[in-house]
């Protein structure tokens, strides 16, 4: 190999390199099954460690205002954890703390913001059984 990424070695991890997989999910909220726009969008993306142990972890919430929202804080609550409930549960809150609606369109703002932890709820279990 010639170090460049080419040659028999190009798929093969460097002694150091961590093997961690990547997945992600995406939960939209909508009126009705047909296309719609959407009341509420969640998107999730996560690093993860051999051991199902979280290396790295993002979500997104959209359609609550004029462009979306990175969450904030997620890693030092799942760093190092698995994703299961009660995790889950500690992301899933803080999301609903970080999110507030506009009244931008005729769904009440109060139960948009109710339903935050629920979709990230669902994108974080789909995430976890990835």
């Amino acid at each position: 190999s010639n170090g460049r990424g080419e040659g028999r070695d190009n798929g093969r991890l460097r002694p150091n390199a961590r093997g961690v997989h990547r997945r992600s999910a995406y939960c939209k909220l909508r009126q009705r099954n047909s296309i719609d726009f959407p009341l509420l969008s969640v998107a999730v993306a996560g690093d993860f460690e051999h051991d199902g142990t979280v290396a790295g972890l993002t979500g997104v919430v959209s359609a609550l205002g004029a462009r979306p929202r990175v969450l904030a804080g997620w890693d030092e609550i799942a760093l190092g954890e698995r994703l299961g409930p009660r995790v889950i549960e500690a992301l899933a809150e803080r999301a609903r703390a970080q999110c507030r609606p506009l009244d931008n369109i005729i769904v009440d703002t109060e139960w948009r913001r109710a339903m935050v932890p629920v979709q990230v709820r669902r994108a974080l279990a789909e995430l976890a059984g990835g």
